[in-house]
């Protein structure tokens, strides 16, 4: 990508973000490059958030919006947790009415789980946010440790949260937050990178139309694309380094189908419908 359309993806960014007042969530939002200059992420020291990516957020906050989510789970928390639950409130302030209709058989409509291994940014993030998203925005803490997958060295969190749902964000585990080793092997070691398992667990409960969001994590989402089953579809955005996995089938009953109608819309339907 060169620099001219970069800028204007960054000024893109910008907007959408002044338009969804990002700054009444996270304040002034931060620069980028300065971000990925940085090896905070890979400090074993270090106890601060991350700075806010602008680009990122507006990311999560579109695919939520666009796709009309109803229920989220995020394997991290941070600004992306606030960002989220804020997408969660428009979506139920707009469509909340086909919940109570019973158009949409939702369980935990409009709701925000996020899960993280590190209790003290789980208290951080869970004291900066209890009033302004309660009932929307749930916080999970869970143990991670290292064990295997079909053989394959990788790790999995103690306890997930009990929902189903149709948008997933992976970004975590800390490489330094999984517990034990197998074979004398852990993400400790500082050139090692988190693989994460969880989702290979439960991969079977995961309904048409969920799509998985992995932030970065280069190493995890090839392990995981060569261990899903079913139809996911794969891309790589290579300019956002992120990667996207949406499991496109055929509705498993009239409920499902009626979510994908009104979350996706017919196309969307129609394309899954046709994969035999």
């Amino acid at each position: 990508m060169n620099a001219s359309v970069s800028q204007k993806f960054a000024q893109d960014d910008v907007v959408y973000a002044d338009a969804n007042d990002f700054r009444c969530l996270i304040g002034d939002y931060s620069d980028r490059r300065a971000l990925l200059a940085t090896d905070a992420s890979v400090d074993e020291e270090n106890k601060t958030p991350l700075p806010a990516d602008i680009g990122d957020l507006c990311r999560l906050h579109r695919l939520v919006r666009s796709r009309k989510v109803t229920t989220v789970l995020e394997f991290g928390v941070g600004f992306s947790s606030v960002v989220l639950a804020d997408a969660m409130r428009r979506n139920r302030d707009e469509f909340a009415k086909q919940i109570e209709a019973n158009v949409l058989r939702r369980n935990n409509p409009f709701e925000v789980h996020s899960l993280d291994a590190n209790a003290e940014f789980v208290e951080l993030w869970r004291d900066r946010t209890a009033h302004e998203f309660e009932g929307l925005l749930y916080y999970h803490e869970s143990a991670c440790r290292m064990g295997e997958f079909r053989g394959r060295i990788c790790h999995f969190y103690d306890s997930l949260p009990d929902i189903c749902p149709d948008f997933i964000y992976l970004d975590a585990p800390s490489q330094w937050d999984v517990e034990g080793d197998v074979r004398g092997v852990s993400t400790r070691h500082k050139d090692r990178v988190p693989i994460a398992a969880d989702l290979l667990a439960i991969k079977y409960f995961l309904l048409p139309g969920t799509l998985i969001l992995v932030d970065g994590r280069g190493m995890n989402a090839r392990f995981l694309r060569d261990h899903f089953k079913r139809n996911w579809r794969y891309r790589y955005d290579q300019d956002g380094d992120v990667h996207l996995f949406e499991l496109v089938e055929p509705p498993i009953g009239d409920r499902n189908r009626a979510q994908l109608l009104f979350c996706l819309g017919q196309e969307w339907l129609s394309d899954a419908e046709s994969i035999t």
